[in-house]
C-alpha cells in the first residue's frame, strides 16, 4: 500500500507542477493537497529556477536589477543596487577578482560575497538593495560592472556624469569628462511584424532599438496589436511587461532588437497597430505568413511594398510586405475555409519491358516517382504483379477494385514494381 501511494503521490505532484508551468504561474505551498507536501522538495531538485519569469524557449530569468549608483572619489568608490528576484537566486554585482567589492550589505545587514572570478550574492525571493564600496590608491580607469545591469549613475567627486561611458563588457569608464560620451540622448526604434495565420492568429513582433546618450529607462506602452496575448519575449536588454501590459526596456547607447511573441485568439476582423507617443514610430511593417490549409484571406487597408526596399528581418523577406500607419489598420477578409482540393497525384514513370526468350510474353519493372496528394493507393490494371519495394523495402501486395497494388504511406513516392 505504500508504494502505491507513493507513486500516485509522485504522479499527482508532477501533474500539479506541470499545470503550473503551463500557466507560468507557481502555484504557492498552500495550494498543494497536504499529503504532497513531504514530496515538494523531491519534485524540485535540481530546479534551480523554477517560479522565475519565462524568456523565449522557456529560459528563465529570475533577476531584474533596477539602476546601479556608483560615487567615485579619489580613495574609493560606493555602489547602490536594487533588485528583484522571483526566487532565491544569485545575482552579480559590481568588481572583479582584480576589483573585489567591500563591506557588502544586503538591506542594510552584512552579506557573504561569493564567487572567484565575478562576484555575486545570494538573495531571497523579493526585493533587495546591494551596497557595498570599492577602495584604491589610484582611481582605476574602468569597473566592471555586470552586463544585465542597463542603468548606471554614476557621481564623479560630486558631480553627476550625465551620460557615463560602458565598454562592451558593461564596465563603466571611471575617468573624467574625457571618457563621456558627447553623443546626445536620442531614441529611434524599428517595428517590424510577422502575423502567421492560424487559431489563434500567431503575431511575432520586432523592434529595434537605437540608443546615444546616457542610460535609461523607457517606458513604450502597450506595444502589442489588440487582444492580444504576450507568450514568449527576447532581448538584447533588460526587459519586462509590467502588470498593466506595457513594456518597459532599460536601453543604453547602441543598437539592439526585441523580440515578443504574441497570440491573437480572433483571427477575423482588422488589425490595428497600437497609438503610441513618441519615440514608437508613425508606421510600422508587417508580413503575412497564410496558411492555405486554414483558409484562404484578402487583404485589404494597407499598400503592398517591396520586401528588398526594407529592413525586415531576412527570413521573412519571402513573404508579402505591407506598410501599415498606426492610423490605419489591416483587414481579413476570409473568402474560404480550409483547403478546397487537393491537388491531383504527380506521378512519373520509368519503365523497361524485357521479351521473354520464347517471345510469348515479356517481364516488366517499373520506377515510380512523384507525390501523391489524393489516392495513397497504387494498382495494376492488367498483368500480375510480383514484386514491389518501397526506398529498397518490399511492400505487402493486396487485391483491391482494380486489381493487385499496394497502400503508398508517404506522400513521396519512390517505388519500384515489376
Amino acid at each position: 500500500m505504500r508504494s502505491a501511494f507513493s507513486l500516485s503521490a509522485l504522479v499527482a505532484l508532477g501533474l500539479l507542477f506541470s499545470a503550473s508551468r503551463a500557466s507560468a504561474q507557481p502555484i504557492t505551498n498552500e495550494e498543494i493537497p497536504e499529503p504532497l507536501r513531504a514530496w515538494v522538495p523531491w519534485a524540485l531538485h535540481g530546479e534551480a529556477t523554477y517560479g522565475c519569469s519565462l524568456a523565449p524557449g522557456g529560459v528563465p530569468r529570475c533577476d531584474w536589477p533596477s539602476s546601479l549608483r556608483l560615487e567615485v572619489d579619489e580613495t574609493e568608490a560606493r555602489f547602490a543596487l536594487e533588485v528583484t528576484v522571483d526566487r532565491r537566486f544569485d545575482v552579480p554585482i559590481p568588481g572583479s577578482s582584480e576589483r573585489w567589492p567591500i563591506e557588502v550589505r544586503v538591506d542594510g545587514q552584512r552579506a557573504t560575497v561569493l564567487g572567484a572570478d565575478a562576484p555575486y550574492v545570494r538573495l531571497a525571493a523579493g526585493a533587495h538593495r546591494i551596497e557595498g564600496r570599492f577602495r584604491w590608491s589610484v582611481v582605476p580607469e574602468t569597473l566592471p560592472i555586470p552586463p544585465e545591469i542597463a542603468r548606471v549613475d554614476l557621481v564623479r567627486l560630486g558631480v553627476v556624469v550625465p551620460r557615463p561611458q560602458r565598454g562592451a563588457s558593461g564596465e563603466v569608464w571611471l575617468e573624467s569628462a574625457e571618457r563621456e560620451a558627447s553623443d546626445e540622448d536620442g531614441v529611434t526604434l524599428e517595428v517590424h511584424r510577422r502575423i502567421a495565420d492560424g487559431m489563434p492568429l500567431d503575431v511575432e513582433t520586432a523592434i529595434t532599438v537605437r540608443a546615444s546618450g546616457r542610460s535609461r529607462e523607457l517606458a513604450l506602452g502597450d506595444v502589442l496589436l489588440a487582444g492580444s496575448t504576450p507568450v514568449e519575449l527576447s532581448a538584447e536588454l533588460p526587459v519586462r511587461f509590467t502588470e498593466s501590459g506595457e513594456l518597459t526596456v532599460q536601453v543604453r547607447a547602441g543598437t539592439y532588437e526585441l523580440r515578443i511573441r504574441a497570440y491573437r485568439p480572433d483571427p477575423e476582423g482588422e488589425l490595428t497597430p497600437p497609438s503610441l507617443p513618441s519615440p514608437w514610430p508613425d508606421q510600422e511593417i508587417w508580413v503575412w505568413a497564410a496558411d492555405e490549409s486554414f483558409r484562404q484571406v484578402e487583404l485589404s487597408g494597407a499598400p503592398a511594398i517591396d520586401p528588398q526596399r526594407t529592413s525586415i528581418p531576412d527570413e521573412w523577406r519571402s513573404l508579402p510586405v505591407y506598410l501599415v500607419a498606426n492610423d490605419a489598420h489591416l483587414t481579413l477578409h476570409t473568402l474560404r475555409r480550409g483547403e478546397q482540393l487537393a491537388p491531383p497525384n504527380q506521378v512519373t514513370l520509368h519503365r523497361e519491358l524485357w521479351l521473354d526468350v520464347d517471345g510469348t510474353g515479356y517481364t516488366v519493372r517499373d520506377q515510380i516517382g512523384g507525390q501523391m496528394h489524393r489516392s495513397h493507393r497504387l494498382e495494376l490494371s492488367e498483368g500480375d504483379l510480383g514484386r514491389v519495394s518501397t526506398g529498397g523495402r518490399d511492400q505487402l501486395i493486396t487485391v483491391g477494385e482494380e486489381g493487385p497494388g499496394v497502400e503508398v504511406r508517404s506522400e513521396q513516392l519512390d517505388m519500384t514494381a515489376e
